[in-house]
């Protein structure tokens, strides 16, 4: 089975490659306790350093490198395990060599990502969530297992196919709440699964976009936000595997972010006449803007910014009053009609749901 997924996409090992020396099971533990850890280590360095803008991507090509050289060992290291006399030693260290294996592609599809190079991103993708899929049910780590569903699921996002990119957003989504109900955060780590449930939310809020559900995508957006917002004191940390499109590039909470996507939903809710909600945004919008380092000129930019929003959505009530006062049956009209189409909304998705 083992050799199955070492048959790697293009150009990473083959199972069939000899080493000039063959490996004892001590090697093995030896690996697993000391140099894995070190590989790791290494990768970390180069997957988070700054490269000058005339060669940006030195490192993460450096990090390849690595990472290869990782999986060569872990083929050698397989031959020697799958030979051994069958024990409970035996089936750890095949659970051992396949969780790093199954790493080690979710590492390199991210890799091809951050180095703009997509098409090679969804095969290693894959290849990890079929590894993590053939370790035993106890020891799957659940939260990588999300980092695959939604890594692809960005994928066919960004191919502008957001049906496919949904059925994956789904499967991690409905993961995520199993978890939730099975009473497995505490066994699971809960912060690195709320961190990949968040970014479940984030891209599930593009896909409802790409799929004509303007509702559905706005709910999302907002739920994003709010966990945004309740983890900004825990994100202390960047994921040094994390792919780009979820590593924030500054800081661990992107302030100017969070804020104009805050700002941009409000935008939603006054098309839909929801004024009080839209609002209600922009005051917390303004609440997180004024809290940015103000003895910088972004932080005051970005605050200037949500007030002259602000004002243009008063602007926009006082225009609205007005026109009420003198077309009131205009107004009541098209709040009339706009409820109409929410009810039919609702009763479309009681029908999908039955």
């Amino acid at each position: 089975m083992f050799d199955e997924f070492m048959k790697a996409p293009e150009e990473e090992p083959s199972s069939t490659v000899d080493p000039p020396v063959i490996p004892s099971t001590d090697d093995i533990d030896e690996f697993l306790t000391d140099r894995l850890p070190q590989y790791e280590t290494a990768y970390t360095d180069l997957n988070t350093r700054a490269d000058p803008d005339k060669y940006p991507y030195r490192s993460k090509y450096a990090g390849r490198e690595l990472l290869r050289t990782e999986l060569k060992e872990l083929v050698r290291f397989h031959k020697v395990n799958e030979k051994a006399e069958a024990s409970e030693e035996t089936t750890h260290r095949t659970n051992e060599l396949l969780d790093a294996v199954a790493t080690a592609y979710l590492r390199l599809g991210t890799n091809y990502f951050d180095t703009e190079e997509v098409p090679a991103c969804e095969p290693r993708f894959k290849r990890a969530l079929e590894v993590f899929l053939c370790l035993p049910a106890a020891r799957r780590p659940k939260d990588k297992i999300v980092q695959c569903l939604n890594s692809l699921g960005m994928l066919w996002i960004s191919r502008g196919q957001p049906a496919r990119g949904f059925n994956f957003l789904r499967r991690a989504q409905i993961m995520f709440e199993h978890i939730v109900q099975d009473g497995g955060m505490k066994k699971e780590g809960q912060e690195e699964l709320e961190k990949q449930h968040t970014t479940t939310q984030f891209l599930l809020a593009q896909a409802y976009s790409g799929l004509g559900e303007p509702k559905l995508a706005a709910k999302y957006c907002a739920v994003t936000l709010c966990k945004q917002l309740e983890a900004e004191n825990t994100f202390d940390e960047l994921d040094p595997y994390a792919p780009s499109w979820v590593t924030l590039p500054e800081e661990s909470f992107n302030r100017k972010e969070w804020v104009r996507n805050c700002s941009g939903l409000s935008d939603f809710f006054v098309n839909k006449g929801m004024l009080w909600t839209a609002e209600y945004l922009l005051h917390t919008a303004e609440t997180v803007a004024s809290k940015a380092d103000m003895s910088k000129e972004r932080g005051r930019e970005l605050l200037a910014e949500v007030q002259r929003d602000l004002a243009q959505f008063y602007i926009a009530r006082l225009k609205l009053s007005a026109k009420l006062q003198s077309q009131p049956e205009e107004i009541a009209d098209m709040f009339r009609e706009q409820a109409s189409e929410e009810g039919e909304e609702k009763e479309r998705a009681a029908g999908k749901l039955r």
